[in-house]
C-alpha cells in the first residue's frame, strides 16, 4: 500500500471512530444527519491537503476512492501518483526537487551494486545433502527472509534454459554420456557462462536489490570440479577466466563429509569418484575468501542451523563494515 493509501485509510477509520463515538447516544435519524456534515468537512479538507501534492484532480480521485475503500484502485494509480507528484515539485520547486532526485538516483545505484541481500551457494559432491539443506536454511531464516523475498536455483538462474530444466529428469549416471570434442564444449560452456552472467543481473541482483535471500545449488563451480557432468572438456585457464567475469557469490559453503558416507548416501558415481570430488571441492572453497566448509555428517537441522549462522554472521559483519566506510 502506498504511503498516500495508508494515510487515507487511517483517515478514513478516525473519521468512522469519531463519527460513531459522537453520535452514539443520538437517535438514528440525528446520528444519521450529523454524520455526512462532518464527513464531507473532512474530506473536503484532506482534499484541500493533498492538492497541494497532487493536484487537485488526483486529490479528489484518493479522497473518492478512500471514501469508498477501494484500496487496490489507489495501489493501482501508484506510478500515476508519483510522477505527478514529482512534476508538481519540477514546475514548484525544481532546484530542490532535482536535488533530491539525483540523491535518490544515487540511493538506488549504491543499492544496485552493494544490495542489501545475500546470494549464497551450496556445494559439495553427490550426497552431501544441498537440497536438504537449503530448505532447512530457508525454514530457519524464515524471519530475516520471508518466503517471498527468497529465490532457490539449481546449479544456474535459468534465462533461455527455464523449460529445459524444467522437463529434465534427476540424473542417476552423471559420468554415463562421453564428454564432447574441445570445441564443441568450449561452444557449450560459452552459452552457459552467457547464462549464468545474464541469470546474476537478471534474475539474482532483483532479489538482493530488495534485501532478499538467494540460494544456489552447485553454481558455476562445478565447472571447476566436475566438467564431466555437464559433457565438457574445457581447458582450466578459460573456466578461471570466465569465473573473474562473473558476479561473485556472498558465500560459497561447501558441504563436507568422507566419501564413504557421501556414498552411503548416493552412489551415482564410483568411491574413487566421490573421494576426488571431495577433495578438489576442500581446495577449492578453502581458497575463496568467501568460502566456508559445513560438516554434512550432522543432521539435517544441525547443518542449515550452522549455514543459517554463516549467513547471519556474515551480514553483520557486513553492516558493520559499511557503516564504517560511510563514517
Amino acid at each position: 500500500m502506498s504511503t498516500c493509501g495508508q494515510s487515507l485509510r487511517t483517515w478514513r477509520k478516525t473519521a468512522r471512530r469519531e463519527s460513531t463515538s459522537s453520535n452514539k447516544a443520538l437517535p438514528a435519524e440525528h446520528a444519521s444527519a450529523d454524520l455526512e456534515p462532518q464527513a464531507r468537512f473532512k474530506a473536503a479538507a484532506i482534499t484541500a491537503l493533498l492538492a497541494r501534492t497532487y493536484g487537485e484532480e488526483h486529490a479528489k480521485f484518493l479522497v473518492d476512492a478512500a471514501t469508498q475503500e477501494k484500496w487496490d484502485a489507489i495501489e493501482a494509480a501508484t506510478r500515476l501518483l508519483r510522477r505527478a507528484l514529482i512534476l508538481r515539485q519540477l514546475t514548484r520547486h525544481p532546484w530542490r526537487t532535482t536535488g533530491s532526485l539525483l540523491a535518490d538516483a544515487r540511493r538506488f545505484v549504491g543499492r544496485w551494486l552493494r544490495p542489501p541481500g545475500v546470494t549464497v551457494v551450496l556445494c559439495g559432491a553427490d550426497g552431501s545433502g544441498k537440497s536438504t539443506a537449503a530448505r532447512a536454511v530457508i525454514d530457519g531464516l524464515e524471519g530475516t527472509f520471508p518466503a517471498q523475498k527468497v529465490r532457490h536455483f539449481h546449479w544456474k538462474p535459468p534465462i533461455f534454459s527455464a523449460k529445459r530444466q524444467a522437463a529434465r529428469q534427476p540424473t542417476t549416471d552423471p559420468h554415463s554420456q562421453p564428454p564432447r570434442n574441445p570445441a564443441i564444449s568450449l561452444c557449450y560452456f560459452g552459452v552457459h557462462w552467457l547464462e549464468f552472467m545474464l541469470g546474476s543481473h537478471l534474475r539474482l541482483r532483483p532479489v538482493t536489490f530488495r534485501g532478499g535471500l538467494v540460494l544456489i545449488d552447485r553454481y558455476y563451480y562445478d565447472f571447476f570440479v566436475d566438467q564431466r557432468r555437464y559433457r565438457l572438456s574445457v581447458p582450466p585457464f578459460v573456466v578461471r577466466l570466465g569465473h573473474f567475469f562473473l558476479k561473485k557469490p556472498d558465500l560459497v559453503v561447501l558441504l563436507d563429509a568422507p566419501a564413504e558416507v557421501l556414498q552411503a548416501r548416493k552412489q551415482e558415481v564410483p568411491l574413487a569418484e566421490t573421494e576426488r570430488q571431495r577433495q578438489a571441492y576442500l581446495a577449492l572453497v578453502k581458497g575463496l575468501r568467501n568460502g566456508r566448509v559445513v560438516d554434512a555428517t550432522q543432521p539435517p537441522e544441525k547443518v542449515g542451523a550452522d549455514i543459517s549462522g554463516a549467513i547471519l554472521t556474515f551480514m553483520a559483519e557486513r553492516t558493520a563494515k559499511r557503516r564504517r566506510a560511510r563514517s
